[in-house]
């Protein structure tokens, strides 16, 4: 989505023509601010590429509500059956337009990736523009009274009003349950630490949409661990409280490293399967904690990393 928006900036600018010296500032602009947001937010560390589209369609909803469960692929195969149709019939005027374009190309563009936020705006648009012909197909069936020109409207609103309505009461008894995915236990857990407002709480997550709507607090994407000694590494985090992320996942294995050479400036709050919960301990503020907190992190980046366990001969 951070890339459709300029792209559909892009593509107006070049659709309107506008004074080609104006334009060229605009896309020169355009690039810088691209360019410069990627290198600060380190690319798309968080993000899983060549995730099969159809799987995250059916676990939209179950994404959705945060309850796990098997994929539901007739819910997939109607999604995309409507989503082909919308961009089949509706394409001239997705392009025409500034939110139309936007969706567009964030659904291109997210096939690279094909992950649960991808399915959540492909259902916006089917959503969006769906409603759309539905109401035109209802009113074609000809004139009269309110159920014959908006019936199916209707009774389209009822259902998935009554589908939704369904699926929060099944997300509140999973929770009760506690039926949540193993990552939405974690957050849950993190919310519930920083519930007082008047604990310092700044969190930097590998989920940093739902961290920041369950904690009600400053949510930051994880910071880039790649190619930083630990110094470096504890600079980035200064002012970070807690980091959420999972040490399991591939694209996360520098984090893991840096947080397991500073140790004694972190610790694990909580691990599951799925994640961990990592405390940023406090340290001393003035020139001394300073040199101590520098001296320190020196001493682990120059420690030798232990040898290998030697393996043990089978009996």
């Amino acid at each position: 989505m951070g890339l459709a928006y300029p792209l559909a900036l892009a593509w107006r600018w070049h659709k309107d023509p506008i004074d080609e010296r104006q334009r060229q500032h605009l896309y020169i602009g355009l690039v810088l601010v691209v360019g410069t947001t990627l290198i600060m937010r380190g690319g798309w560390q968080t993000v899983e590429w060549l995730v099969n589209p159809l799987l995250s369609l059916s676990q939209a909803f179950q994404a959705i509500t945060g309850v796990t469960g098997s994929p539901s692929w007739f819910t997939a195969t109607l999604i995309s059956l409507a989503l082909l149709f919308i961009l089949f019939y509706d394409l001239r005027f997705l392009l025409s337009d500034l939110l139309g374009s936007i969706l567009l190309f964030a659904i291109l563009i997210g096939l690279a990736a094909g992950d649960s936020s991808w399915a959540l705006i492909a259902i916006t648009l089917v959503l969006l523009r769906g409603a759309h012909h539905l109401l035109r197909f209802n009113q074609s069936l000809g004139q009269g009274g309110l159920m014959r020109t908006r019936g199916i409207v209707i009774a389209t609103i009822f259902i998935l009003s009554t589908a939704s309505m369904v699926m929060d009461k099944n997300r509140m008894r999973a929770i009760t349950e506690v039926q949540i995915s193993q990552q939405d236990v974690l957050i849950r857990s993190l919310a519930q630490a920083a519930e007082d407002p008047d604990i310092p709480f700044q969190i930097a997550s590998q989920w940093p949409g739902r961290t920041m709507i369950a904690s009600k607090r400053h949510t930051f994407p994880l910071p880039p661990a790649e190619g930083k000694s630990s110094e470096e590494f504890l600079e980035s985090i200064s002012g970070i409280t807690h980091l959420i992320f999972d040490p399991y996942d591939p694209h996360n294995e520098a984090l893991a490293r840096q947080i397991a050479v500073l140790a004694g400036y972190t610790k694990t709050a909580e691990l599951n399967s799925d994640g961990v919960i990592v405390e940023v301990i406090p340290q001393q503020t003035g020139e001394t904690g300073k040199q101590t907190a520098e001296s320190d992190v020196t001493a682990a980046d120059d420690k030798p990393s232990p040898p290998p366990a030697e393996k043990q001969p089978s009996s």
